[in-house]
């Protein structure tokens, strides 16, 4: 169907008087965890795991057995793709802690993906529950179906971040740029998406060395962990002030564009934008019409 400029400028005021704003797109966003779960170092040749749990451990208790956290964030599903990840965060919060002496506590890429299934080890949760099918343990990266190459997780042994934790409270581990690199994988390549293992220091001889960090299932939102991604966007639309009038969503920036696209002239010469709205490298194309238009109505970019 062929459209002229008079019908789609009435069209467009028409979505105008329906849409009073045009929202932006940040370039910071907050992810809670989309799965995590603790394993505890096997005793009496049990498989232990906390999936559904409301606490997590890591660190050697006071038996010297070693417990370790397991964390995932669905980077792609709240990250646009194509976008390119600036920095990273990861916040825990800390809500036990027996001697509150500073131990170092680093986060590490697992490699490969892993279980969270339905086994809770309730409150305080220390010693972990047998665990259920699906669940990560151990000795299995989904229980008992696949182990891992190594008991204890499949991780890189350098670090993407750490940080000391001492008493009970909220701890945020630093953006680096490894934690950033990992964050572009998974957003890249979201299968690849194994997440993060916490590690205590497996090396104190004497005394509790673990730490219990609140989970994805803790009652209180704000102490889960969560994060923080800050990303460039990738290139989308112009603005819709297409004429650089300072004026918009104004029937005036579809008169220009229009007028431009057929040849004529602009009204605001020489601040009008170019043919290629959509920056899809093709124009003129009706496509950047028809995203024009889909924007200055509220709606998405369309490429």
């Amino acid at each position: 169907m062929t459209m002229h400029r008079r019908d789609l400028s009435l069209l467009v005021a028409s979505a105008a008087m329906c849409t009073a704003v045009v929202q932006a797109s940040g370039d910071t966003v907050s992810l809670g965890a989309s799965a995590d779960t603790c394993i505890f170092a096997p005793s009496f040749d049990n498989e232990y795991s906390n999936g559904v749990g409301p606490l997590l451990y890591a660190g050697k208790n006071s038996s010297g057995n070693v417990r370790r956290t397991l964390l995932r964030f669905d980077v792609a599903a709240s990250v646009p793709a194509g976008a390119t990840i600036t920095g990273a965060t990861v916040t825990l919060n800390c809500n036990r802690s027996a001697l509150g002496n500073n131990l170092l506590f680093t986060m590490h890429r697992v490699l490969g993906t892993w279980g969270e299934g339905t086994s809770d080890a309730g409150d305080p949760g220390g010693f972990g529950v047998e665990a259920t099918p699906g669940d990560a343990s151990w000795t299995f990266r989904v229980y008992r179906d696949t182990p891992w190459t190594t008991p204890g997780g499949d991780f890189v042994s350098s670090p993407s971040t750490s940080s000391v934790v001492s008493t009970t409270g909220s701890y945020t581990f630093p953006s680096t740029p490894t934690l950033v690199a990992d964050a572009q994988g998974w957003l890249d390549n979201p299968g690849s998406n194994g997440g993060l293992i916490l590690v205590g220091d497996e090396t104190v001889e004497e005394g509790p060395a673990a730490r219990r960090f609140a989970s994805r299932e803790y009652s209180v939102a704000a102490e889960r962990p969560s994060m923080t991604i800050t990303y460039t966007p990738p290139a989308g639309c112009d603005s819709i002030d297409f004429n650089g009038d300072g004026l918009f969503p104004d029937t005036l920036d579809i008169d220009d564009f229009l007028s431009v696209f057929s040849g004529g002239s602009c009204s605001n010469d020489p601040q009008c934008g170019d043919l290629d709205f959509n920056n899809d490298t093709l124009f003129p194309d009706t496509l950047d019409i028809d995203s024009l238009l889909s924007v200055f109505s509220g709606g998405p970019c369309l490429v």
